[in-house]
């Protein structure tokens, strides 16, 4: 009788950290994703940045040696949806 009971609260503290230690590594996963997601957020909107900067820098020589094609070129930036 004795030795069932100690044996059912060894397995009770056997599942306990089990349990624990499954929790606690879901929980440093889930920080290990976010922060993922957040440099390659940072890295993704640092590349946009660029790509818009390349693009206003072209339109604008595009503004000096042809303003038609440039006002052309803006109405179509702005105004496709597709």
């Amino acid at each position: 009788m004795k030795s069932e009971t100690v044996e059912r609260t060894l397995t009770a503290i056997a599942l306990i950290g089990i349990l624990y230690i499954v929790i606690n590594q879901n929980i440093t996963l889930r920080r290990m994703e976010a922060n993922c997601m957040i440099e390659g957020g940072d890295i993704a909107k640092d590349s946009l940045i660029q790509e818009l900067t390349r693009y206003q820098l072209a339109l604008d020589m595009l503004k000096d040696e042809d303003p038609k094609a440039a006002d052309a070129f803006e109405t179509l930036l702005y105004t496709k949806t597709e």
